[in-house]
């Protein structure tokens, strides 16, 4: 089975990790989450009465499941939790790269140079989070490794929010979610894409 999520995450991931339950109630106040459940350890939440205003899907007529279908089977059974639109919060200790099957090189966010050695900055940057600096060879300017344009393939960060069943650029957030988590936090959010087979 394969996964298709769209992430999102605050946009500095070295900022103090953001309450989740002011997070968790930013969403609810939004329509984004519903009732909870819990699959293999974690909590999820199906979609709320308000998912279709606050993910923007794109497109002319998207299908989009908000509950499973009734050939996935029992909760827990393989991919059930691939097989319609909900949301996981999801935090660690430490900030993390987080990127699936699909990331694509970034770019230099002032000369717009493609990074080709970008595992070599991800692995970088793991070694010394905070102190690491990327120097473009094209432009000499300098980016933090969350700085670079990863071009919504990819995030860094503690917190995250994931919402299942979202295809590479098949939805985006709306403003009002977006507005809404900086409010509750404090701080800018960011979104991407992640697709594992």
């Amino acid at each position: 089975m394969e996964a298709h999520k769209l992430l999102l995450h605050p946009a500095d991931p070295e900022a103090p990790e953001p309450d989740p339950a002011a997070v968790l109630e930013a969403l609810r106040q939004g329509g984004l989450v519903g009732e909870g459940f819990t699959l293999g350890g974690r909590r999820h939440h199906y979609a709320g009465e308000r998912f279709l205003d606050q993910i923007v899907f794109l497109g002319c007529a998207p299908h989009v499941a908000l509950e499973p279908p009734p050939d996935a089977g029992e909760p827990g059974t393989e991919g059930w939790e691939w097989s319609f639109c909900h949301v996981t919060l999801v935090r660690t200790p430490d900030p993390g790269f987080v990127g699936g099957d699909n990331v694509l090189a970034p770019r230099c966010p002032r000369c717009r140079q493609t990074i080709d050695d970008w595992h070599a900055v991800v692995g970088a940057w793991r070694s010394n989070s905070t102190g690491y600096r990327w120097r473009c060879p094209g432009c000499g300017g300098e980016s933090r490794a969350h700085e670079l344009d990863w071009r919504q393939s990819a995030g860094f960060g503690r917190s995250f929010i994931e919402v299942w069943g979202i295809h590479n650029a098949e939805a985006v957030p709306a403003e009002s979610l977006l507005r809404a988590l900086q409010d509750a936090t404090g701080g800018e959010w960011r979104y991407f894409y992640y697709h594992d087979r």
